[in-house]
């Protein structure tokens, strides 16, 4: 049992991780791409699809700024499937959505189809109202000024 344990921990450090879709952000329960998709359309709920690239720096700055920040991993985690997709893997998924450039995050509806995405970094209170507007349906009634402007009031 020792010498399991051992086994798994040394596996841990190398990979840099427990599970797979969870490198990084710690929080948010990253699935893959088909993983989401399929959970969405059970479920119901929003997909973000997070583009990114482990040599882009402003990448880590999402993770560590954004990501981490415990408020929107449980917002993303309890309103939308969170998906993490590295370029370098994916090139199928990066010539669909056309990215040519990280970070990209695309939001999609529960059936796939694309709400709208964000190029580059978005601070973290930005990118809270901009997860609400997705995760509570705002987006099928009003655009984001439109969101903004209704929550300011």
């Amino acid at each position: 049992m020792r010498r399991l344990k051992k086994i798994i921990l040394s596996l841990i450090i190398l990979t840099g991780t427990a599970w797979p879709c969870q490198a990084g952000a710690e929080g948010i329960n990253w699935v893959s791409y088909p993983e989401g998709i399929t959970r969405a359309a059970r479920i119901q709920r929003p997909v973000m699809v997070f583009f990114f690239s482990r040599t882009c720096r402003v990448c880590s700055v999402m993770e560590e700024k954004v990501f981490s920040n415990p408020e929107i991993a449980g917002y993303l985690n309890s309103s939308l499937v969170p998906v993490r997709v590295e370029i370098a893997r994916e090139g199928k998924l990066v010539a669909r959505y056309g990215v040519s450039r990280s970070p990209v995050i695309y939001f999609l509806r529960p059936d796939s189809t694309t709400i709208d995405f964000l190029v580059g970094y978005v601070e973290p209170d930005k990118f809270l109202d901009i997860i609400h507007y997705v995760g509570e349906g705002n987006y099928l009634k009003m655009n984001f000024g439109e969101y903004l402007e209704k929550k300011r009031k």
